[in-house]
């Protein structure tokens, strides 16, 4: 599918032009907006009760050979299907307070709903959304299984592979292997070191 269209611009069609010359506005925004999310994402290093500071908290309960039980305590979260800009907006000061809330980890995505966590200063009256295709969502207090990747894997492949080794392990049946959570708490330019989760809620 081609994403630009024949115009006549400085003489040049835009066919003629080099691809890599083709940024859109939203193109630049979005990059923009990563680059911010890079500078304002926490720096880890700083323990606090079984997370990093700027982290959504939460405690292990039991370790496994390759994954834990954790368990996760209330938290409200701010959350969309229209994807990262929708909620990098929310956090920019879209928002009906017009409050500018730091950037947090993790990227939480569930199906096709992409969530970040609420910094704490934030968490006991979060700022309502502006727009109608934003929400806030307190997620109950929760037991699950989480096992941590690095890299930049295909998420659902490590979902499937987790899943199977649940099961392997006899646990399959204690989770609720349909509805697999993935976690992301990484910037787009972080390269060494990346820290991915697949989470299984407990039923």
């Amino acid at each position: 599918k081609q994403w630009y269209q024949r115009r006549v611009h400085g003489g040049q069609t835009l066919q003629s032009i080099p691809k890599c010359r083709m940024l859109s506005m939203s193109s630049l925004v979005f990059l923009g907006a990563v680059a911010r999310q890079s500078l304002a994402a926490p720096q880890l290093g700083a323990q606090k009760g079984g997370h990093e500071e700027g982290e959504a908290p939460y405690s292990v309960l039991q370790t496994f050979d390759g994954y834990e039980e954790r368990l996760y305590p209330t938290t409200n979260w701010v959350c969309t299907s229209g994807g990262f800009m929708k909620l990098f907006g929310y956090i920019s000061g879209a928002n009906k307070a017009g409050a500018t809330i730091p950037m947090t980890a993790p990227v939480l995505n569930k199906g096709k709903t992409m969530c970040f966590y609420l910094s704490e200063e934030f968490q006991a009256n979060p700022p309502q959304p502006i727009s109608s295709s934003v929400g806030l969502v307190q997620r109950e207090q929760r037991v699950v299984m989480a096992r941590r990747i690095g890299g930049r894997p295909d998420m659902k492949q490590e979902a499937v592979k987790f899943a199977r080794m649940l099961i392997s392990d006899g646990r399959g049946e204690d989770v609720d292997l349909t509805n697999p959570i993935t976690m992301g708490y990484d910037s787009p330019w972080t390269i060494n070191n990346r820290r991915n989760d697949v989470l299984f809620n407990k039923i």
